[in-house]
């Protein structure tokens, strides 16, 4: 055989095996990637929608001391991210006596062991002060067992998919539990399981982490239908109404967190006005008067004439952020975002219900200074500027202007909060004087 014929037979054979290992090559990956997805089908199916048999079934303490054990070992964090979403999976059927059965369980069980920081505390006492290096591992091993155990477990939650939005519902439970609570020293031991939650979601519910959106008629028909449900002070009446609220000549902005995207945190919805107005009707009126002075063939807002922003509802929605503040980061943020779209708007203000003024009247419990803390100003009080039903039930019609003036908010809200010294406007302090005069008559 020439050696021009052996070349061709090496290359040949070279061919062969080349296309025999590709063509294994791309089974062993096309297994692997069908196994894998199969794999991950299987872990989101599984907590999307839990097994039927485990419904208003309690959580066997086996798994959970099982995820616990994994705490201070190298095993792979896929297996306990794995146990934990089954955990997850399970609570999500829990009746409200085994969910309640579950919480005592963690807080007693997994809480901090307080003869262990005694004896790390009468450590650290002992420590003399020249031993730097020593008396600061210490205060670290300190450090790490002030933490309660099940804080870990917390955090491995929040790292599944949908793990916030489930933090956030589980502390809506505790809450609940809570309040239902009467036991003393039990509502300690929980108010530390609250604790821990309120600390994890407050780190991760940064104003930082927070997305600003505007929500308009284009909007996606599933969060249309959040802002009217999520609507508490001025109920929405029809679609009609809600094209309304987010048309022209207002404004609606929502927070959403990356965690939960189709979540609105809070909503605000804002009127665009030529004056603050007094009542509820005088935000159409003030609408209805711009528009008169706009040209026919305008098809934009007249900015000319928008010179006042009426911050006139505000509502949080997530109960398992109960205080966390968000609502004052949005007003904040929204004032930013009016003022530069509308540069002649030199007036912002709330047009405020006083929630359960009724019931103020009655029992004298003083109410509605979320505003105040916030630095704003108590600027006007009107009478009957809510005659609806249930603007009369809960504030009896009355309703507050709250303005708000950017460069003294932290001042206000520092002197109201710790010296509890409401800013107000000359017209609301007459108001107290002629109040003052009326009871010493």
């Amino acid at each position: 055989m020439s050696a021009i014929n052996m070349f061709k037979k090496i290359i040949c054979q070279s061919a062969i095996v080349f296309r025999l290992n590709k063509l294994l090559l791309l089974h062993v990956d096309y297994n692997s990637r069908h196994i894998i997805k199969a794999t991950l089908s299987d872990s989101a199916s599984r907590h999307l929608n839990p097994p039927k048999n485990t419904l208003h079934a309690p959580i066997n303490e086996d798994l959970v001391d099982e995820i616990f054990k994994f705490k201070e070992t190298n095993i792979s964090n896929w297996i306990i991210e794995n146990k934990v979403e089954t955990l997850c999976c399970l609570y999500k059927n829990l009746s409200i006596e085994s969910k309640q059965d579950f919480f005592w369980a963690l807080a007693l069980k997994y809480a901090v062991d307080h003869k262990h920081i005694q004896n790390l505390a009468d450590k650290i006492s002992s420590t003399q002060e020249e031993n730097y290096q020593k008396l600061l591992t210490r205060e670290n091993i300190l450090k790490k067992a002030l933490t309660p155990r099940y804080h870990w477990l917390f955090v491995l939650m929040g790292r599944l998919e949908g793990g916030v939005k489930f933090l956030v519902d589980l502390r809506t439970d505790v809450l609940e539990l809570l309040s239902e609570s009467t036991d003393v020293e039990k509502s300690a031991i929980m108010q530390q399981l609250n604790l821990t939650l309120h600390d994890l979601l407050l780190l991760w519910f940064s104003v930082g982490f927070l997305h600003l959106e505007r929500i308009t008629w284009q909007s996606s028909c599933d969060m249309l239908q959040k802002i009217s449900d999520y609507e508490a002070i001025h109920p929405i009446k029809n679609w009609i109404d809600l094209k309304r609220r987010v048309g022209p000549y207002r404004r609606c902005y929502i927070f959403t967190h990356p965690s939960m995207p189709r979540e609105p945190l809070v909503v605000l919805h804002t009127a665009l006005c030529d004056v603050i107005p007094e009542t509820v009707r005088g935000i159409e009126e003030a609408e209805k008067r711009i528009v008169e002075k706009t040209t026919a063939l305008a098809i934009h807002e007249n900015i000319n004439h928008i010179k006042a922003a009426v911050f006139y509802s505000i509502a949080t929605t997530q109960k398992g952020l109960k205080g966390i503040e968000l609502g004052n980061y949005l007003i904040k943020e929204v004032a930013k975002e009016v003022t530069r779209e509308f540069p002649m708007i030199d007036q912002l203000s709330s047009l405020s219900p006083i929630p359960k003024f009724r019931l103020w009247l009655l029992d004298n419990i003083k109410q509605a200074n979320f505003h105040l803390r916030n630095g704003a100003v108590m600027w006007r009080i009107n009478w009957m500027a809510d005659p609806s039903p249930r603007g009369s039930e809960h504030s009896c019609g009355l309703m507050v202007n709250y303005r708000y003036f950017l460069s003294e908010t932290e001042d206000n809200s520092r002197n109201y909060i710790e010296g509890n010294k409401i800013k107000a406007s000359e017209g609301v302090i007459a108001l107290v004087e002629q109040a003052e005069k009326l009871r010493n008559k």
